[in-house]
């Protein structure tokens, strides 16, 4: 089989199955609410108070279409949690579950070489990363134009910043851009347990574990010397972007680890997956 056709077939199978679905409706409600939290209990901007004082007063609007996508990037859930929950059980469950179901050695059994069906296999992992992190924001801007019409993007970070609506929606892109590349590493993950693991939950479990373990390890200050070798430290790289102007050497030092991280994983998947003895 062409390696353009096992992509194919591997991305058919993955949009074929309801519960990929599951994780854009779940978003879609997550995102739904907090829009309507905003419109109903005004923006975040209790922070104003707390830096500058009471006396601190923003005058005009201060919430606009741009500002829910900031606000979900914003959210630590929605990047530590929410997406990679999200994009773990899809990843996690594209080997272990194809396994556990008897069709992976079916497929094995034909004139392809395992490199080739891991490679269509990670091609189906990254796309649907790149397309629920790409549906958060797109989904987000659309509503929030709905609800809160046109205007600038007010930033809160080391003091008060209004970036004009047509360089917020581009910053908006840079940093969605990178959250995919992030992402990534975390459906790398997902692939890797799967070859380990014949469970589909349990390969997205050990893969969600792995990151809670990372993120715990990130505030405990004996393991200090280990944050910077951390994945979930190099979560948070599209903060840069936000800034007067854009870190991108501090950007680039983030998107090296999390590539970094993403390689090994190819790797160690490459490694277990051609060497496996498909048994089952």
């Amino acid at each position: 089989m062409r390696l353009v056709s096992l992509v194919r077939t591997e991305l058919c199978k993955m949009f074929r199955q309801r519960g990929t679905y599951a994780g854009f409706v779940l978003l879609a409600v997550f995102i739904g609410l907090l829009v309507w939290g905003v419109w109903a209990e005004g923006p975040p901007m209790g922070d104003v108070s707390r830096r500058f004082g009471s006396d601190f007063a923003v005058g005009g609007k201060t919430v606009s279409g741009p500002s829910m996508p900031y606000f979900l990037l914003e959210i630590p859930p929605a990047v530590d949690v929410f997406l990679p929950l999200l994009i773990s059980m899809i990843a996690g469950g594209i080997i272990a579950s194809e396994a556990q179901r008897g069709t992976l050695r079916t497929l094995l059994t034909r004139p392809v070489h395992r490199w080739a069906v891991v490679v269509g296999k990670l091609a189906a992992a990254f796309t649907h990363a790149a397309a629920i992190v790409l549906f958060m924001g797109l989904f987000s801007l659309a509503l929030g134009y709905v609800v809160f019409g046109r205007g600038d993007l007010i930033v809160m970070d080391r003091g008060l910043r209004i970036i004009t609506e047509p360089q917020a929606l581009g910053r908006l892109g840079i940093a969605y851009g990178l959250t995919v590349v992030t992402m990534f590493s975390v459906a790398a993950l997902a692939l890797f347990c799967s070859t380990i693991f014949e469970h589909p939950l349990t390969a997205s479990g050990v893969t969600v574990g792995f990151l809670i373990v990372s993120a715990a390890l990130m505030v405990i200050p004996a393991f200090d010397w280990l944050q910077p070798y951390l994945l979930t430290s190099h979560f948070h790289g599209f903060k840069k972007v936000f800034g007067s102007t854009i870190d991108w050497q501090v950007i680039g030092i983030d998107l090296y680890y999390v590539v970094e991280y993403t390689l090994l994983a190819i790797t160690g998947t490459l490694m277990v997956f051609c060497r496996k003895d498909m048994t089952c």
